[in-house]
């Protein structure tokens, strides 16, 4: 692995874990492996976010859902994530895996065409030195740090900012879909009330309430409950990440509209490798040899637009609540009783529960 690349990552992750960003990781970047992770929560987002192998973990942790617009009001599409193994059901099947140690190991592929025979020579190598190959999770870069692992570097920064940020999860009522979304809004105001959540999360752990239990952070004493940040994350191109986030001319008759431009969003930050003050027309997130540096976005107008985004998230939050209820749980909340209906209905009865029901059931079994 180049050496800049190397130490970016030490420096990062060492300086995140010192300052509670992100927890149960013990940076290592020995010749062998980079990361020890002894928490299973954290394993579970690691596996959701950074890398699925089949001979580490058996099923794909799903972070993006399906969506049906009859459902809701026409206003936004709502997503449903039961589809797809909700995180109780990996829980249920796999938790004696989940439960394991994890080691990662960032690989620089740089540009080799068959990375397989390498990973194969890589795995000969660390199951020779005693090393367990269904607990070591090989990261793929190539020369830089992929956008993958800056998104989830990301989302963990932001939700230490106080934020629910959403990787992959982004507003249909938006410009076009962004890397990552960061939210203040009413129902995590709700979640703080009933002591849930502390101050922020990554979205993929309102799955996990039920498993874990309260999702502890950094309190959060702001009491702005209504903001909408938008992120682009650029591994090497940081110009292109201020074209998506500002708007910019495709060619001469094709421009293409920025993330901030129709009023959804309050700030905006470009995120990518050792970069400072790169434009003041942003803010900026970036990862260095030297460690985190952060500057605050300044503020865009926004307009109904972004009240349509936040009920839209909200509505997604709260579908992802559910996931920690049975299907019985869900059927006595919505009092069902029994008559004929189609599964439709019932979608469009759970889709119509007030937050608070969802959220006094979850006080009871958790």
């Amino acid at each position: 692995m180049r050496k800049n690349v190397r130490e970016i990552l030490k420096a990062t992750f060492t300086q995140m874990v010192k300052e509670d960003i992100i927890w149960g990781i013990k940076p290592l970047f020995k010749d062998d492996v980079d990361l020890e992770v002894h928490d299973v929560k954290m394993k579970s987002l690691i596996l959701a976010y950074l890398r699925h192998d089949k001979d580490v973990y058996p099923n794909p942790i799903s972070t993006n859902y399906d969506w049906e617009w009859e459902l809701g009001d026409g206003e936004y599409p709502v997503r449903f994530p039961f589809v797809k193994r909700t995180f109780l059901d990996h829980w249920y099947e796999n938790k004696h895996i989940l439960k394991e140690p994890l080691f990662v190991k960032f690989v620089d592929f740089g540009g080799e065409k068959n990375t397989r025979k390498r990973k194969r020579i890589i795995k000969k190598e660390l199951k020779e030195k005693g090393y367990d190959l269904s607990k070591i999770l090989i990261v793929p870069l190539y020369g830089r740090i992929e956008e993958n692992v800056g998104e989830f570097l990301s989302s963990l920064y932001f939700r230490y900012l106080g934020y629910i940020s959403s990787c992959h999860l982004t507003p249909v009522t938006a410009v076009r879909q962004p890397d990552l979304t960061c939210w203040k809004t009413p129902l995590l105001k709700k979640l703080r009330e009933y002591s849930l959540v502390d101050g922020g999360a990554i979205v993929y752990e309102l799955q996990m309430l039920r498993v874990f239990g309260k999702i502890r952070s950094k309190p959060d004493n702001s009491n702005n409950f209504y903001e909408s940040v938008v992120i682009e994350v650029e591994s090497d191109k940081p110009s292109k990440g201020i074209d998506q986030l500002l708007g910019y001319w495709k060619n001469i008759d094709n421009y293409k509209i920025g993330y901030v431009k129709k009023g959804n969003y309050d700030k905006c930050f470009l995120v990518a490798p050792s970069i400072k003050d790169y434009d003041k027309r942003v803010g900026i997130l970036s990862f260095s040899e030297e460690g985190i540096y952060f500057k605050e976005s300044p503020l865009f107008e926004t307009n109904e637009n972004k009240d349509k985004s936040i009920r839209e998230m909200d509505n997604l939050f709260k579908w992802l609540l559910l996931t920690n209820l049975t299907f019985d749980e869900i059927l006595d909340i919505i009092k069902y009783n029994g008559k004929p209906v189609t599964f439709f209905h019932i979608l469009k009865e759970i889709n119509e529960i007030n937050v608070e029901k969802i959220l006094d059931k979850l006080e009871e079994v958790i």
